[in-house]
């Protein structure tokens, strides 16, 4: 009897642990939840059971930015949290928040592709905003979206900022994105909308027209018709010039929307007396409109540096 009790003793001391896999999928869970980005990628690797089980489960990501702008060196924040990726020989270095770097044998940015990847795929994933500053990489950054994307993964996000993208990848990106869940727009093109189909197409996605916020500028002010502006509560846009009629149909159409709150309309040209007018019957200058402030129909009305016309529910 001592000799069975001795022997199963040293069984249980030679015994290794079983692989995490085989743990219980409650203690999983809990070691999941308090692991940050970069240990559940490292996690996910050990075997295709983890790699399954981190990648249908919620990342609890809230904000990321992608920034491939720089020679050779790319980068991505994950909740204000740094991941960088620098070429280096025949692949790069990956530095990561707060921690040493670590040499891979991939390029920056195929290094930087299969992170966004696993993060991207994640049918859970919920965020309140994507940024993507993608200076001479527009379309990479489209065509990795679009791989990433499908019926069943529409990519779902409150808030987008595209930075330095050429127009067309504009509309391609938008449309990954989940209409109604999109509320804000931010659009700084590094180019015009020059072609007439092009920026109709964006005016007919239904990202743009349930969203309600939009930012909009590119490299030179350009106008497009204030209708495309009237369903948004809130809106900045550069244009060249603030007509007057366009001034009508903000005055006339848009501060009477009962979701109307705020709009910004920043012009090359400067604004015409009779705009002014339009909004202050009593006003009898002629021009160099530096500041003109006045309340009309609830409404804060002002005229700025000559070419910016802000209005703003009181």
């Amino acid at each position: 009897m001592a000799e069975k009790l001795a022997d199963e003793l040293k069984a249980i001391e030679i015994s290794e642990a079983p692989p995490l896999s085989d743990w219980p999928v409650d203690v999983i869970h809990m070691i999941v939840g308090k692991l940050d980005l970069i240990n559940r990628f490292v996690l996910r690797k050990v075997c295709r059971k983890l790699r399954d089980f981190i990648d249908k489960k919620d990342p609890g990501i809230k904000e990321i930015y992608v920034d491939i702008n720089a020679f050779a060196s790319s980068s991505m924040l994950v909740d204000c949290k740094t991941i960088s990726y620098t070429d280096r020989d025949e692949g790069c270095t990956v530095k990561l928040y707060n921690r040493s770097e670590k040499y891979i044998e991939k390029t920056a940015l195929n290094a930087m592709k299969d992170d966004l990847a696993v993060i991207m795929k994640n049918p859970k994933l919920r965020l309140d905003k994507f940024s993507v500053s993608a200076y001479g990489n527009s379309k990479k950054v489209v065509e990795w979206l679009e791989e990433y994307h499908n019926s069943q993964n529409i990519y779902k996000t409150k808030r987008i900022k595209m930075e330095y993208l050429e127009s067309s990848d504009v509309i391609s990106m938008l449309s990954y994105f989940k209409p109604r869940v999109l509320e804000e727009i931010g659009i700084r093109c590094l180019a015009n909308f020059t072609n007439i189909s092009e920026v109709s197409n964006l005016f007919e996605l239904e990202q743009w027209k349930k969203a309600k916020s939009l930012t909009m500028s590119s490299m030179e002010h350009f106008n497009f018709p204030i209708e495309h502006l009237f369903h948004f509560s809130k809106f900045t846009v550069f244009w060249t010039k603030c007509s007057v009629d366009d001034a009508i149909k903000f005055r006339d159409i848009i501060m009477k929307s009962p979701h109307f709150k705020a709009g910004l309309i920043l012009a090359d040209d400067e604004i015409e007396p009779e705009v002014v007018r339009l909004f202050d019957p009593s006003y009898i200058g002629n021009d160099n409109i530096d500041m003109h402030e006045f309340i009309i129909d609830g409404f804060n009305v002002q005229i700025l540096g000559c070419a910016q016309l802000l209005i703003e529910k009181i």
